[in-house]
């Protein structure tokens, strides 16, 4: 009888008993879930705060899948994560493209000349220098892209 008792108490110490290995278990586990939600509430605020969407639906699609168990699915809070982080990461894209062409459509308007003022004003004041040369044929460039085009 102590003979059983030792070898179980041997092999206990080497490779751990059940109950150790359950609870390990259970923790990866837990930490599986509170991973996916994380990445859920990263997912949902991405796609409501456009200005910040980039870093945390990025985050939110890291924490979905580091959340994935061994050899198992994603959770559902994973895959809705990584989903919403997605979408996030998507609507800012299409955001800043759209303010970029609306700035630059805008500035285009007059010729771009009172954008342009406006530029040289603020140069000058944060570099107390005035704009180098050769940018204004750059920015004329853009503008004329954008620009109406009058035809006859």
């Amino acid at each position: 009888m102590k003979v059983k008792y030792a070898k179980q108490t041997v092999f206990n110490l080497c490779f751990g008993n059940e109950d150790e290995m359950d609870f390990q278990e259970g923790q990866k586990e837990q930490s599986s879930k509170g991973l996916a939600i994380a990445s859920m509430i990263l997912g949902i605020v991405s796609i409501c705060c456009c200005c910040i969407s980039l870093p945390l639906g990025g985050l939110g699609i890291v924490l979905a899948i580091l959340s994935k168990r061994e050899n198992r699915e994603m959770l559902g809070q994973a895959k809705a994560g990584l989903i919403t982080s997605i979408i996030g990461i998507i609507i800012s894209i299409i955001a800043t493209v759209l303010l970029m062409i609306g700035s630059f459509a805008t500035a285009a308007e007059d010729g771009g000349e009172t954008f342009w003022k406006e530029y040289e004003q603020q140069y000058e004041q944060q570099y107390h220098q005035e704009v180098p040369e050769g940018a204004y044929d750059v920015y004329k460039d853009i503008i004329d892209q954008f620009a109406p085009q009058n035809e006859l």
